[in-house]
C-alpha cells in the first residue's frame, strides 16, 4: 500500500530542553516554501515533560552518554543487565531522585519498571500520528542523537514498513552514515552534507519514483551495499527562509505548559560554516565551506520570529561570528527591539564590532580561548595567539558579558613548555573571567586531528570506549561513530601547575567579584584627559596607577593590539624608542600591559556606558571613597619620564 504524502523531521533528546530544534525549524521551511506537506516533531519535550526539565538537564550533564543509555536499554535487549547495574548510571538517578523525584512524573530508580514506563512515554508519541500518511519521516542528529533516533525509528517501521527514514546531521554524515545504514535495515537514507537541497530532492523523487541513488547528498542501500553521492552542493544564499518553530509551541500546548517556563530562547543561523580549521573541531564536518546570511535576511528572521512568538531572546546556533557582523548588527539594532542573544565568538573579534552586537543585545558569550599558550594554539592551528585570547577577554569583561569557555587539556601535541607558558600568562588574566571549564581532548572523526596527526603522536584505536556501555560489543565494533580512542605516544605530562593556577584565579575572580557586589571590571580605566586612572582590585584591595602626560596616550594607544613600533613612532618627538621600550617594560612588570611578539595589549578595561578610552573628554563616574581608600593604596606615577 501506497504511503500518504508527509514528511515529518523529528528531533530526539538530548537536544537541548529550553528552545526549539532549529534543524527541525529550518527543513520544515524550506520543504514546505517548496511545495512539500512538511510537519516538525520537536520529541524531546515530552520526553522533558515526563522526567522533569530540571532532571533532563541533568540527566545528560556532562555526559550525554547518560542520557543515551536509556534508550540502549529499549534498543538492545542484549545490554540490559549491564545497564540496569551500571553504576554511574545508578549513581545518576541517585541524584536524579534526591533533587528532582518529587517533582517528576518518572520513579528515578534503576529498574524494569522506570523503563517500561519509559518505553510508554515514547510510544505515547508515536501513538498520535497515523503513520500511513508518512512518506518520509527524517531524524536530525547532533549531540547525544543517535540512539533515541535509532530505537524510534525502528518502531516507526515496525508500525509502518512503507514510511522511509532518513538521518541526517553530524552524527550521520559521510562514513558515520554509511556505517548505519550497513547495520540498521529499518534505515533507507543518511543525509551527507546540509540537508535542505538533498531532502528535497529525496521528496521529490519518492513521489515520482526516480533513483534516489542518484541524488547529491542522499546516501541509500542497493541490494545490501550503501550507495549514493557525496554532498556537492550548498544552499545559495538569500534562499533560507525563516524557520518554523509552530510544532514546538503546539507541542507545548499539548502538554498543558507555560511556554515562558519552558521556552528560554529562539534559535537562529547568521552563518554556516567556518573560515578556519581547527585541528580539534569536526563541527563543520557537514557544511561545505562558509557563507553567512545577508545583514537584511538576521534582522528579518529575528523581526518575524520574535513578533510570531513574543519572544526577545535569541540563540545564534553559528560556529564563527560572519565578517559582516558589524553591519549584521547594524540593522539588529535598527529593529528598536529590546533583544538579548547569545554567540559564540572568537578572542580576535575587533572591539568595534563587539560594541555593536553589545548595543544590538549580545549578553551572552561563548569565547574561543582554547589555550593561553601561543605555541598550543599555532599547533592547534587557531591562528590566533594568547594576545588575541586576553583581547576578547578584556573586550567582553569591558562590555559586561557573561562568558563560558573552555580550556583544552590533555592534547598529545602538548609539550611541557606549553603547560609552563599557560601558567606564566595565566598572571596577566587574572582581572577577567576565568574559562568555566577544562575540556581533555577527543579525537572526533572528520577532525584535521583525525586525519592529519601522524603516528609519531598517536594511534587510533577505533571507537572511544565509553561507547561500549551502550552498544553490544560486535556492534561497537563494526560501526564508525563520531569519538574515537586513541593511545598517545607521547611522554605524560604534568598538568597539575595548570589546574593549580586556574583554581587559583577562579578563587581570586569570584572573590572579588563577591567583595565588590557583583562587579567585575577588577582593573578598571577612568580617563582623566591629562592622566589616567587605573584601579587596581585584582589581589583584593584596591591599587591606583596613574599614568600622565605621553604615558597615558601610550596606553590609550594600546586600548587594542598595536605594534610596539607604531607606538613609538606616534611619540617619537617627544620620547625616544628606548624611553617606550622601558614604559612598556614597567607597565608589564605591573601586569597593566601584555606583550607578544613586537605587539603590545593594555589590559586595564574601560566603562563602555560612559566613553571609549580613545575620547578626550574628561571621565566622568562615581567612583564613592576612593578619597578614603586612596590612603590605604600604593600610587604609581609617571611624571616627566620618572616613576615615583
Amino acid at each position: 500500500m501506497k504511503n500518504g504524502d508527509k514528511v515529518l523531521i523529528v528531533s530526539m533528546p538530548w537536544a537541548l530542553s529550553y528552545m526549539a530544534s532549529i534543524q527541525v525549524g529550518a527543513l520544515k521551511s524550506f520543504l514546505i516554501a517548496n511545495g512539500v506537506n512538511a510537519e516538525g516533531g520537536h520529541w524531546f519535550l515530552p520526553i522533558a515533560n515526563y522526567l522533569g526539565f530540571g532532571a533532563y538537564g541533568e540527566l545528560c550533564y556532562p555526559h550525554l552518554s547518560d542520557g543515551e543509555a536509556l534508550y540502549a536499554y529499549l534498543l538492545f535487549p542484549e545490554k540490559r543487565k549491564s545497564l540496569l547495574t551500571d553504576e554511574h548510571l545508578r549513581e545518576k538517578f541517585r541524584v536524579l531522585h534526591e533533587n528532582f523525584g518529587a517533582r517528576s512524573s518518572a520513579t528515578f530508580s534503576l529498574t524494569k519498571s522506570f523503563f517500561e514506563q519509559f518505553t510508554t512515554v515514547n510510544h505515547s508519541i508515536l501513538d498520535r500520528y497515523n503513520w500511513s500518511d508518512y512518506r518520509l519521516v527524517g531524524f536530525t542528529l547532533n549531540f547525544g542523537q543517535t540512539l533515541a533516533s535509532l530505537y524510534m525509528a525502528r518502531e516507526i517501521k515496525s508500525r509502518s514498513p512503507n514510511t522511509k527514514i532518513i538521518f541526517g546531521g553530524s552524527e550521520a554524515c559521510s562514513d558515520l552514515g554509511r556505517s548505519l545504514l550497513n547495520e540498521f535495515p529499518f534505515l533507507d537514507y543518511c543525509c551527507d552534507g546540509e540537508g535542505e537541497v538533498p531532502l528535497l530532492n529525496l521528496c521529490r523523487s519518492l513521489s515520482s519514483c526516480d533513483n534516489v541513488a542518484k541524488i547529491d547528498g542522499i546516501t541509500t542501500r542497493n541490494e545490501e551495499e550503501t550507495v549514493g553521492q557525496n554532498s556537492s552542493g550548498q544552499m545559495p544564499k538569500m534562499t533560507i527562509p525563516v524557520p518554523d518553530y509552530s510544532d514546538y509551541f503546539e507541542e507545548i500546548k499539548t502538554l498543558g505548559l507555560d511556554p515562558d517556563h519552558v521556552t528560554a530562547c529562539l534559535p537562529i543561523e547568521g552563518s554556516r560554516g567556518c573560515y578556519y580549521d581547527c585541528s580539534f573541531c569536526a563541527l563543520n564536518l557537514q557544511w561545505d565551506k562558509f557563507r553567512a546570511q545577508s545583514p537584511q535576511m538576521v534582522a528579518k528572521t529575528i523581526s518575524e520570529l520574535s513578533n510570531r512568538h513574543k519572544l526577545l531572546d535569541f540563540f545564534f546556533v553559528d560556529n564563527i561570528a560572519p565578517k559582516t557582523s558589524a553591519k549584521i548588527f547594524e540593522k539588529v539594532e535598527a529593529l528598536g527591539l529590546d533583544l538579548r542573544f547569545f554567540y559564540e565568538l572568537r578572542t580576535d573579534i575587533n572591539r568595534d564590532t563587539l560594541s555593536q552586537m553589545k548595543n544590538a543585545g549580545l549578553t551572552r558569550v561563548q569565547l574561543g580561548v582554547e589555550s593561553l599558550s601561543s605555541g598550543l594554539l599555532k599547533k592547534f592551528n587557531k591562528r590566533a595567539r594568547v594576545i588575541e585570547n586576553l583581547q576578547g577577554m578584556k573586550f567582553c569583561e569591558e562590555f559586561e558579558l557573561s562568558t563560558c569557555g573552555n580550556l583544552i587539556v590533555e592534547h598529545p601535541k602538548t609539550e611541557q613548555i606549553d603547560i609552563e607558558e599557560s601558567v606564566k600568562n595565566i598572571e596577566f588574566c587574572t582581572a577577567f573571567r576565568p574559562p568555566n571549564a577544562f575540556a581533555p581532548f577527543d579525537l572526533e572523526f572528520g577532525a584535521p586531528d583525525y586525519v592529519e596527526l601522524s603516528p609519531e603522536w598517536l594511534s587510533i584505536d577505533g571507537n572511544h570506549e565509553e561507547y561500549l556501555r551502550l552498544y553490544p560489543k560486535p556492534l561497537f565494533e563494526r560501526l564508525n561513530l563520531l569519538r574515537k580512542k586513541y593511545t598517545s605516544k607521547v611522554a605524560p605530562l604534568d598538568w597539575q601547575p595548570l589546574y593549580n593556577a586556574v583554581n587559583r584565579w577562579k578563587y581570586t575572580y569570584e572573590s572579588n567579584a563577591a567583595s565588590l557586589g557583583g562587579r567585575t571590571r577588577h582593573l578598571a580605566l577612568f580617563d582623566g584627559g591629562a592622566f589616567l586612572r587605573i584601579e587596581d582590585r585584582r589581589s583584593g584591595s584596591l591599587r591606583v596607577h596613574l599614568l600622565e602626560g605621553i604615558y597615558g596616550e601610550l596606553y590609550r594607544r594600546a586600548e587594542s593590539i598595536v605594534k610596539i613600533d607604531n607606538l613609538a613612532s606616534a611619540v617619537s618627538s617627544r620620547l625616544c624608542q628606548s624611553g617606550v621600550e622601558d614604559a612598556i617594560n614597567r607597565l608589564v612588570e605591573l601586569r597593566l600591559m601584555f606583550v607578544e611578539d613586537d605587539e603590545c595589549l593594555a589590559l586595564a578595561m574601560a566603562n563602555p556606558r560612559i566613553r571609549s578610552p580613545n575620547a578626550n573628554a574628561k571621565l566622568t563616574a562615581a567612583i564613592g571613597n576612593v578619597v578614603d581608600q586612596r590612603r590605604e593604596t600604593k600610587e604609581w606615577r609617571v611624571q616627566s619620564g620618572t616613576p615615583v
